[in-house]
């Protein structure tokens, strides 16, 4: 059972979920308003159209396993919770996040070590507004990486999982796609410049591939 597991086993049974090739399974942490329980949300990629709210601290847009833990290590002398657990009743749900995300799981990385030290990741919260995630010492921790699903998945698969050299322009056109999948057609000239330097375009850039990629995102809807 998960309703009890500390933000310890959580973070470790996502990483060993990922281990067991259910790398596109995801964890939305945070903190309650007293700041005396660890919250967290736990769900497959493939739910998520883009990822606005890992991004802007807002809730899941779709049911999710869910949970919160006042306890950062389980107690002395008792039984480690497992991913078998996990899987234990949520197999269905764990279906939909078998495949590869190596960004994602090489990100997470950080997470498992900083969470030996009982540092623990905040992505949301009543009493803060970060432009970075952090953890519960307050170190900063930057955005979770995001590979569009759907369509622009197989767009960005066909040539970011090629054997060959991506070239520069098309490179570009791949950061514009991430741009747009968190913008829509109405987003102000301030919203696509903050995004697109964040993904290391120019706005120029931006609007050169908006409309391919809003096509493309329309479609997967």
């Amino acid at each position: 059972m998960m309703v009890d597991a500390s933000a310890y086993e959580v973070i470790m049974i996502v990483h060993e979920l990922h281990q067991r090739g259910y790398e596109q399974l995801r964890l939305f942490p945070g903190i309650s308003p007293n700041g005396m329980c660890w919250r967290w949300m736990i769900y497959p990629k493939v739910l998520m159209q883009n990822n606005s709210f890992e991004l802007h601290g807002d809730c899941t847009p779709f049911e999710c396993l869910r949970g919160s833990t006042g306890a950062a290590f389980p107690e002395e002398g008792q039984e480690l919770k497992t991913s078998d657990d996990f899987i234990r009743g949520n197999e269905e749900f764990l279906d939909l996040a078998k495949g590869e995300d190596k960004a994602y799981v090489e990100w997470f990385q950080q997470i498992v070590e900083h969470a030996k030290n009982k540092d623990f990741p905040i992505a949301f919260s009543e009493f803060f507004d970060a432009e970075e995630w952090k953890y519960t010492s307050g170190e900063p921790l930057a955005y979770p990486p995001f590979t569009p699903v759907g369509p622009l998945l197989d767009e960005l698969t066909e040539k970011m999982h090629s054997e060959f050299t991506i070239d520069e322009e098309t490179e570009k056109k791949h950061r514009a796609g991430s741009v747009w999948t968190l913008l829509g057609a109405d987003a102000s000239k301030e919203e696509i410049e903050h995004w697109s330097i964040r993904y290391g375009i120019d706005y120029e850039t931006a609007m050169k591939w908006k409309d391919y990629w809003l096509n493309l995102k329309a479609e997967s809807l």
